[in-house]
Order: C-alpha cells, then sequence, then structure tokens
C-alpha cells in the first residue's frame, strides 16, 4: 500500500488541513481537494505575473515583480544587483525578449517550456513546501493557457486579459469542475 491508494474524509477543510500536516510531518506526502479553482491560487498569479513581463519586457517594473515570483526565484538581493548592473539588466531583457518572440511565434506554452528550461521553474518549484501540488497547479495552468488561446485568441494580449478576468472570476465560489485543483499522482 502506497500514500496514494489511501483518502482520508474530513467534515471540514480546516480539519483536513490540520490531518494533512500531521501525515507531511511523518513523512507521509498529503493534499487536501478543496474544490477550490485553479485560477485562485498563488501560481495562477504568480504565473500572470511573468506572462505579463514577457508580453511586455521594456518595462522594468514588471519584469522585476516576475523575476521576484517563487517560479523565478530573484530575492531582493538579486533583484537589486541586476538593477545596479546594466549589463546584467540588459542580459535579463535579452532573455524576457527571446521569451516574447517565442510566445508571438510558437505560443504560450512554447514560451513558457523555453522559460522553464532557462530558468529551472520546475525544480525550484518542487523543493517548495507543497511542491508536487504547485507543480500539478503549474501545468494544469499551462494547459488552461494553451486551451484559451486555441478557443479565442492566441494573440498574447487577449490571453493576458482572459487569465486576469478568469482570476478576478475565481472568487466565485462555483468553480467549473474542468478548473478545479487536480490532484497529483
Amino acid at each position: 500500500v502506497e500514500p496514494r491508494h489511501i483518502a482520508v474524509l474530513t467534515n471540514s477543510n480546516d480539519e483536513a488541513s490540520l490531518v494533512a500536516t500531521a501525515l507531511r510531518d511523518r513523512g507521509v506526502p498529503a493534499i487536501v481537494a478543496t474544490g477550490a479553482d485553479i485560477m485562485s491560487t498563488e501560481e495562477a498569479k504568480e504565473l500572470l505575473s511573468i506572462l505579463r513581463a514577457v508580453h511586455d519586457p521594456r518595462r522594468a517594473a514588471l519584469r522585476y515583480a516576475a523575476l521576484a515570483t517563487r517560479f523565478l526565484g530573484h530575492d531582493l538581493e538579486k533583484i537589486q544587483a541586476l538593477r545596479s548592473d546594466p549589463a546584467a539588466d540588459d542580459g535579463m531583457l535579452q532573455k524576457f525578449l527571446q521569451w516574447q518572440s517565442l510566445w508571438e511565434s510558437r505560443g504560450v506554452a512554447a514560451a513558457i517550456a523555453r522559460m522553464d528550461s532557462d530558468e529551472g521553474m520546475t525544480p525550484r518549484i518542487a523543493v517548495m513546501a507543497s511542491g508536487e501540488l504547485r507543480l500539478t497547479n503549474f501545468r494544469q495552468l499551462i494547459d488552461l493557457l494553451q486551451t484559451a488561446s486555441q478557443e479565442h485568441s492566441s494573440r498574447p494580449e487577449h490571453l493576458l486579459r482572459w487569465m486576469a478576468q478568469e482570476i478576478t472570476r475565481a472568487t466565485d465560489r462555483d468553480a467549473a469542475e474542468e478548473r478545479q485543483i487536480q490532484l497529483e499522482s
């Protein structure tokens, strides 16, 4: 019997969080299925921040905000060092411009895949608290973005507007089933 073969039913989300914490403290992987909308997660907000910077990379404030996300992992010290070194700052701008070009030519999923490869996003996320769940959320968000780009518009500005609207709508508790946070396996 492996942890993935076991489910614990509780009476409330608070109780489920307590059980999950107790299991994790004992080295047993655990997640809580809340039925929450994936667009209400920190991962959605951080990915939107990154995509805004990729869409408009010449706006330094957007780049620095993106770099400060957990996905890209730059702390204040790294960002200040980047800002004080014009050559390094220009090098980072060039990366964002490459990601922008890739997004425009091959789509959002290709751009995110390149960002992940260039910046080691997946390994960074994996070692975080609840890393498996965060990775699952990250992958689900990429899938939703790709679907939205196919169904609505692949133009970056339209996709950004769609994602921002969906994050705003996520406050509505009646989340669609396809957008409820998935369990990692």
